[in-house]
């Protein structure tokens, strides 16, 4: 008899179809700012050096791309300590969500990660924004405080832009 196996899935996203990293990381957010406009804001990928307080520059190659900034799109990432990696496009889903996954071969040491931003519309007006990081890294323990450093600075300048207030983090092995 054959056992029926889960699909991992956010939104429209198969999550395995892209990674099948165990580890994951969720961040979520109340934001007072409506599902649009805080979807405009973060599609903007150029931009997240705005209120991504790690990145220094961010450049886009939409060569590929279904549309521009969308799946397939490939982000070129620079840290303020110089490293450098590239990011793949994938789920992207206006104004629900959108994934980017980092490139195996990378200096982070990180395999099989993949990020997944949602917003959901709240009633009244607001939104919530979640942020899951699946992953596998040989230190995963030195990474995911690494990793939960890093989203609270973007996740800080988020609510310093829209208001709103840290709902929970959950960490999965």
């Amino acid at each position: 008899m054959a056992t029926a196996v889960a699909t991992r899935t956010i939104g429209t996203l198969n999550i395995d179809q892209v990674t099948r990293a165990p580890r994951r990381l969720s961040k979520s957010v109340r934001l007072e700012a409506g599902q649009k406009k805080v979807f405009d804001f973060i599609r903007q990928h150029e931009n997240w050096t705005r209120w991504f307080p790690i990145l220094k520059a961010v450049s886009v190659d939409n060569s590929q791309a279904q549309s521009a900034g969308g799946n397939n799109c490939i982000r070129h990432c620079t840290l303020v300590n110089g490293v450098q990696f590239s990011e793949k496009i994938v789920g992207y889903d206006p104004p629900n969500q959108f994934g980017y996954a980092i490139e195996d071969d990378n200096p982070l040491g990180v395999q099989g990660h993949l990020a997944v931003v949602t917003v959901e519309a709240e009633a009244g007006g607001g939104s919530i924004l979640r942020w899951h990081q699946y992953f596998d890294h040989p230190q995963a323990e030195t990474f995911v405080q690494e990793v939960n450093q890093i989203l609270d600075g973007g996740i800080q300048s988020l609510l310093e832009r829209f208001g709103g207030e840290s709902l929970e983090t959950v960490f999965h092995e």
